[in-house]
């Protein structure tokens, strides 16, 4: 949660939170923050707090938060975009690592179809990449024959509560970052995209505000 608020700790537990069996009790375990028993409370779990005064250590959770850290600095990175971007970037790095990585309860499986019962069915792109997206609605001031694709950059998977992806990708328009025009940086979501290719006909990823940083330095 990006506040100490239980409302913020609700709505992010909400986000996270996939049962496979409705009907069944969550058991959720954490420190003894008021924001996060309350939470847990608010939506029905229960809660096992540790005890007083004594701080436990989730040696495998806190190495993954910081593998997350890691790639995530390097994506933002690599995008060239403005380190404003940071929460846009951790959360598309943890997605791409749910959606390839293998579940350690079946490693047959990736974390989201074993979270989801279904596998990803999307394209792994990575944060900053350039795109070309068709819009949800057409634009009114479009020209005639003009193409209905535009120019893009990728921040992300719209994933709705219960980690589940509702096959939209969340996107920078490339156009207003150039003309730096007001919301330039406001995220849109697209229902579908395709990025460009190289001479096999492979996805070809290409970083454009990394590459005008570089050049005009």
């Amino acid at each position: 949660a990006p506040a100490r608020d239980q409302k913020f700790a609700r709505e992010a537990l909400q986000h996270l939170h996939c049962s496979r069996h409705p009907g069944t009790k969550t058991l959720f375990r954490s420190d003894r923050a008021k924001e996060l028993t309350g939470a847990a409370k608010d939506l029905g779990f229960i809660p096992d707090a540790s005890l007083p005064q004594r701080r436990v250590h989730n040696a495998k959770c806190e190495n993954r938060i910081n593998t997350v850290k890691r790639g995530a600095r390097a994506a933002l990175l690599q995008s060239g975009l403005p380190h404003d971007m940071w929460p846009e970037c951790v959360q598309c790095v943890t997605d791409a690592r749910t959606f390839t990585l293998p579940s350690s309860c079946d490693p047959s499986q990736t974390r989201y179809e074993a979270a989801i019962g279904e596998p990803f069915t999307g394209e792994i792109i990575p944060f900053g990449a350039l795109v070309y997206y068709r819009p949800y609605r057409a634009n009114k001031s479009q020209k005639p024959l003009e193409a209905w694709s535009k120019p893009g950059i990728m921040v992300g998977y719209q994933i709705r509560p219960g980690l589940k992806w509702s096959q939209g990708y969340r996107i920078l328009d490339y156009a207003k970052l150039q003309e730096r025009k007001p919301g330039a940086f406001a995220v849109i979501t697209a229902p579908e995209i395709r990025m460009p290719l190289n001479d096999e006909g492979e996805n070809n990823f290409i970083f454009p505000i990394a590459a005008a940083r570089e050049k005009a330095t």
